[in-house]
């Protein structure tokens, strides 16, 4: 057999390998077997860094003024926009006779995967003439990050109360110091360190944009990473189980894949305690809620155990720091056999029965701000 040959036959050999893997991960995806993100061949340079990126000099992430982002995965097609202060919202004025509500928070806020209209905040600015400010934002955002968000942003926002979300599930690594070190160590991310009380406020880079989440420099590896992520189905795979690796590496032996319901630290609990603590005061005397969001994890682990330790240590702090708390575990419960429904099929978020949902549950308490009757069915409408 000639070199030619052997080459002709490598080849071959090679393209073969590499289409059926191509077409493995298509699958994949796209029957939403693995919740990663689907190419979506439109050649944008890098849409994913152009939407969220480490731009703000107090609380990291952040969306770009007048930014637009298609967001595609297998069971969802959704194209986000923001205003002109970077929030996915629309364009709100500093003053407003109108009641408002200041809505902080992570992916769940922002309404991940789900279009205008049907997003948590949109319901319930429909369902109650109250304006509700939307400013969360993904990106892997936490509880110290809503704070700076509030103090340095959404503060100057005429409102009458403020409605923040708790995610069990990530928001307590995601004011962890030391997870941070671990998952994060090339973010730029604002974190309290030392102990209660004393905390100190530090940010692990010294330079915003030595951060690793922004728009990457125009090298041939930056573009050709962009140019995969929009036509590979095997690179978008192969990059979301290295996610996936990644994080789990950062939390090995600290609490392992068990609802964060049921298994925290005191460390954990203080810091959150010292936040919102420092939220509620910022608040100057306006109501501030909270309310947490369970995963279909924590679902599951409530079906098993019954009632939750966090739900009562959030519950006993409420009081002593001075917010109410809607704690949605219990009411998303109720919702069996039903309430995998409130869940995208291809992603953890909530779909748009999720939103409505949870929307449904908190109008009793945003109806307050306007004096309105807090009265609900627990139900999603």
């Amino acid at each position: 057999m000639g070199i030619t040959e052997i080459v002709k036959r490598t080849s071959l050999m090679v393209f073969s390998t590499l289409a059926s893997l191509e077409a493995a991960s298509c699958a994949a995806l796209r029957l939403q077997i693995v919740p990663g993100h689907v190419p979506t061949y439109h050649g944008a340079a890098n849409p994913a860094f152009e939407f969220w990126s480490d731009i703000n000099p107090q609380f990291g992430v952040w969306h770009f003024p007048h930014a637009e982002y298609r967001h595609k995965k297998a069971c969802f097609d959704v194209t986000y926009r923001t205003n002109s202060v970077g929030a996915r919202d629309r364009e709100r004025t500093i003053e407003s006779a109108r009641p408002r509500v200041i809505v902080l928070g992570d992916s769940f806020v922002e309404g991940y995967g789900v279009k205008d209209g049907a997003r948590l905040t949109d319901r319930l600015e429909a369902s109650t003439g109250i304006e509700h400010l939307n400013f969360g934002t993904s990106g892997d955002f936490g509880p110290t990050q809503y704070l700076l968000l509030y103090q340095s942003l959404a503060k100057h926002y005429r409102h009458d109360a403020v409605l923040v979300e708790f995610l069990p599930a990530n928001d307590f690594d995601d004011d962890d110091p030391g997870f941070g070190k671990k998952a994060f160590k090339d973010r730029y991310r604002p974190y309290f360190v030392g102990q209660d009380p004393n905390y100190r406020l530090e940010y692990f880079l010294d330079d915003i944009t030595k951060s690793s989440y922004r728009t990457p420099p125009d090298t041939f590896r930056s573009r050709l990473v962009n140019f995969l992520r929009e036509t590979s189905h095997a690179y978008n795979l192969y990059a979301y189980f290295r996610a996936i690796r990644d994080r789990e590496s950062a939390a090995s032996g600290k609490h392992g894949p068990e609802s964060r319901y049921y298994h925290f630290t005191e460390a954990e609990l203080l810091r959150l305690r010292f936040v919102l603590q420092r939220l509620t005061a910022e608040g100057g005397g306006r109501p501030v809620t909270v309310f947490t969001i369970p995963t279909a994890r924590d679902l599951k682990a409530y079906e098993m155990s019954g009632d939750a330790p966090l739900s009562r240590r959030l519950a006993a702090m409420s009081q002593e720091v001075g917010f109410e708390l809607v704690d949605l575990l219990p009411a998303f419960a109720r919702q069996r056999p039903a309430w995998r429904s409130l869940f995208l099929q291809c992603d953890a978020h909530w779909s748009e029965a999720g939103n409505a949902t949870a929307a449904n549950i908190l109008l009793s308490h945003t109806r307050k701000v306007a004096g309105q009757p807090a009265t609900h069915t627990g139900a999603a409408h």
